[in-house]
């Protein structure tokens, strides 16, 4: 379930919004216990003019399913993340180009269910580049 709000004026765009999820135990595909999340984040974009837009987000997520037999839904059971990201975005006529950077840090993670190479770490950087046609 999402509940969402946009608010707009000018050059802002301004969106918070929650985030909740529920899996249902199923014995029968080895889901013995529910688990769910909820999530919060606040959205936010500032237009320079009809070429530059700059958007940024933060994000926290917690899972709740902690119990034997709920199921894995973030980076172990139980554990919770914080993200950061940054969005500068460049458009002409129907082109764009979108960089991003993103800074994630979970806490009370499972290894090898975590961030990183092996599922061990707690924080990560992430940096992604976005380019494409509009129609």
């Amino acid at each position: 379930y999402n509940l969402i709000y946009t608010y707009a004026s000018g050059p802002w765009t301004i969106s918070p919004y929650l985030q909740y999820t529920s899996v249902p135990s199923n014995p029968a595909i080895g889901i013995s216990k529910s688990a769910s999340t909820l999530g919060e984040a606040l959205l936010a974009s500032y237009s320079f003019d009809g070429n530059w837009k700059l958007a940024g987000r933060v994000e926290y997520i917690s899972d709740s399913g902690n119990a034997a037999g709920a199921p894995n839904l973030l980076y172990g059971k139980g554990s919770n993340a914080w993200s950061l990201t940054l969005t500068p975005t460049y458009q002409w006529n129907t082109y764009f180009v979108r960089p991003e950077v993103s800074y994630v840090s979970a806490s009370s993670t499972t290894p090898g269910s975590a961030l990183g190479p092996i599922g061990k770490s707690t924080t990560q950087t992430r940096v992604m580049l976005e380019t494409g046609v509009l129609f």
